[in-house]
């Protein structure tokens, strides 16, 4: 998501704007492995003066074509409180609906952000997929890469009733080990994860006391089961918990920004961030190559 601060749509036409706007999408596309080809743009008014100019201006700024139907790269163009959005479509996937959902479990990551998930761990390594706070099994099932194995681990029996079924139902449950414990005490030794990734819990379907201190024994837990340069992608709405758990931590670094993503739920759309961390190697606080 892109924000600008204007007081009418017609800010999308400068060109910072829209310089920043093409960056975004280019780094989106390489990081997704996938070169759009058609864009379409949603906004209210769309036919009018103003949106007529931003589509030509998108679609010479972008050097795609603009689709009469259903596009590859899905803009959308919301209001936001002061400030107007532009929201970008992680992935080329038409819809986040998945065939392999057969059971369903309340507050379910949407399927298009777990599969970007996976794309911004590049590079790509094999070895061993930990997936904390697992739920119904989308970022085990959306996962890339040539894993050898994959760990999911939840502390809900329903969550994992739920993600055994839609794994199976995506034949992707070969090779996956689901695990029902604590994320502060997870049952994995220490220094044998390659690649960590996480949905952590919101705070939005239950108690939030006490999320802060979850997130701080997720971190902890985390850099005990890895080695330095694994690579750990966590998704979640509480930005200022994370701001505060990287500022000064000497196990984890971004290796690239945070991305604002756009979601729905049944309170209308939330916008969590993907955070990409690499494990820097002890006391150094330097990643070191070759290590996975």
């Amino acid at each position: 998501m892109i924000s600008f601060r204007t007081r009418a749509p017609s800010g999308l036409l400068a060109d910072a704007t829209l310089r920043d706007a093409a960056d975004e999408i280019g780094r989106l596309s390489t990081a997704i492995g996938h070169r759009f080809a058609t864009f379409r743009l949603s906004a209210a008014g769309r036919e009018s003066r103003v949106m007529v100019a931003i589509r030509a201006a998108l679609r010479d700024r972008l050097g795609i074509d603009e689709g009469d139907g259903p596009a590859e790269l899905a803009l959308a163009l919301r209001r936001d409180g002061q400030d107007w959005s532009l929201l970008i479509r992680l992935s080329p996937r038409p819809s986040s609906s998945r065939r392999w959902r057969v059971r369903d479990y309340p507050g379910a990551l949407d399927a298009t952000i777990a599969f970007a998930m996976h794309r911004l761990m590049d590079p790509v390594v094999d070895g061993t997929l930990v997936n904390l706070a697992c739920g119904s099994g989308t970022l085990l099932i959306e996962r890339g890469g040539d894993w050898t194995r994959s760990i999911g681990v939840d502390q809900s029996d329903e969550a994992l009733v739920a993600a055994s079924a839609n794994l199976a139902a995506s034949r992707r449950d070969r090779d996956v080990v689901l695990v029902r414990d604590a994320l502060a005490n997870l049952p994995i030794s220490s220094g044998t994860a390659d690649g960590i990734v996480a949905d952590l819990p919101f705070g939005m379907l239950g108690e939030r006391v006490g999320l802060a201190d979850l997130y701080g024994q997720v971190f902890n837990e985390a850099a005990r089961i890895t080695q330095a340069g694994a690579r750990f992608i966590v998704v979640s709405t509480r930005r200022r918990t994370m701001v505060e758990l990287l500022d000064g931590n000497t196990n984890w670094r971004e290796y690239r920004p945070s991305l604002t993503v756009s979601m729905p739920s049944r309170g209308g759309p939330i916008t969590p961030r993907i955070f990409c961390l690499e494990r820097v190697a002890p006391e150094s606080g330097i990643p070191v190559d070759g290590l996975r």
